[in-house]
């Protein structure tokens, strides 16, 4: 299973764009034939942290992340960070979870890359597929959570999502997640 991206940009900006591909072929009559190369819009984030966050510890961690990745070899998962949703009910067991909203996860229903990510405040993290949203308060997933999550535990969306690029330099790593920001794409 991909890994989740687990450094929490806090006091950040995170910039998520659409992109559609349209190819355009223009006849000798003048007319245009337009065809959309995809079929849904991939999403692009850019994540910026604030510079007070930025130390040798969390350059290092984000170094090894993209070399284990192998650039943009490997997706794996990014958390929207946004508070997206909390748990109202405790949860132990069952495929359903019950929260304040389901609004945000609507779109990942059925998609099997596109998962929710739910955390502890011990930093324990899981990740699961969306099957189904039966109510603006319930999330229906693929199979049971491993972990119990007392009440208000933050529930994420998470992208499936690559690095943008297969080249960082090391003796710029912390200027470049301050200034210019770390960029993904999604996998579709």
């Amino acid at each position: 299973m991909p890994e989740i991206f687990p450094y929490e940009p806090v006091r950040i900006d995170i910039k998520e764009s659409i992109r559609f591909e349209t190819l355009i072929t223009t006849y000798e009559s003048g007319k245009e034939q337009r065809r959309t190369k995809i079929a849904t819009p991939q999403r692009a984030f850019s994540m910026q942290f604030s510079k007070a966050l930025i130390n040798d510890g969390l350059a290092d961690n984000v170094w090894n992340f993209f070399k284990a990745r192998k650039g943009k070899g490997e997706g794996f998962y990014l958390p929207s960070w946004a508070n997206d949703a909390k748990l109202t009910t405790a949860y132990s067991s069952g495929v359903t979870l019950t929260v304040n909203s389901s609004t945000r996860f609507s779109a990942l229903s059925g998609e099997s890359e596109s998962r929710l990510i739910i955390r502890s405040s011990d930093t324990v993290i899981e990740t699961k597929t969306i099957t189904a949203i039966p109510s603006s308060t319930s999330i229906t997933m693929q199979s049971a959570l491993s972990n119990s999550y007392a009440v208000n535990a933050p529930v994420f969306v998470g992208y499936y999502v690559r690095f943008d690029t297969d080249v960082m330099e090391r003796t710029k790593m912390g200027t470049m997640i301050y200034e210019s920001g770390l960029n993904f794409v999604e996998i579709i």
